[in-house]
């Protein structure tokens, strides 16, 4: 799935009923009617619980489970799909249940800006709402302190992680002397 370019692709991840609704919806446009083989019907998403605890994740690793389409078909399992007929979850043990992934893809990056101690962050653009991919951020020190790690300082959106992997450049400053103690 990923390509050149176009890395961070996920099993999709499905946030709100909004987002349930809005999938299904697109799903049908292109794929219409309701067929006898489950597997055309159910598509994977991203959706894990590997203890069957009830403790719902979502491969992405880090969106929240916050909304979760429980339906009297949704059963126990390991594995999460969307029924994209009845917008309903399916939970499945084995992954090798014969069915179609739905992937999804972050297009913007999150607002480092107060993440950077002892420096600034300056982006090319300046709707900070909409850093999309390709958006770059230039990471700048305060006066004696440096960019750790070296030559980290500028950093592209890609797949909705700075530089596609969300590893965050920081500002190391020398320590002040205490003229009293002489340290």
């Amino acid at each position: 799935m990923d390509q050149k370019g176009e890395t961070g692709w996920n099993l999709a991840t499905i946030p709100t009923l909004k987002h349930n609704d809005k999938l299904v919806h697109m799903v049908n446009a292109k794929y219409p009617g309701v067929k006898a083989d489950d597997k055309f019907n159910l598509l994977w998403i991203g959706l894990i619980d590997q203890e069957q605890s009830g403790n719902f994740k979502w491969s992405d690793g880090y969106t929240d489970v916050g909304y979760f389409n429980s339906t009297k078909n949704t059963g126990n399992g390991q594995f999460g799909l969307l029924n994209k007929n009845s917008g309903d979850w399916r939970m499945r043990n084995s992954l090798t249940f014969q069915a179609r992934g739905l992937c999804s893809r972050a297009r913007t990056c999150r607002d480092i800006s107060t993440e950077i101690n002892q420096g600034k962050v300056t982006f090319s653009t300046d709707d900070v709402d909409n850093l999309v991919e390709g958006t770059t951020a230039k990471v700048t020190c305060d006066k004696k302190c440096k960019i750790r790690p070296k030559k980290s300082g500028k950093l592209t959106c890609i797949g909705g992680q700075w530089n596609g992997n969300d590893i965050m450049p920081g500002c190391k400053c020398k320590k002040k002397k205490d003229k009293k103690n002489g340290n």
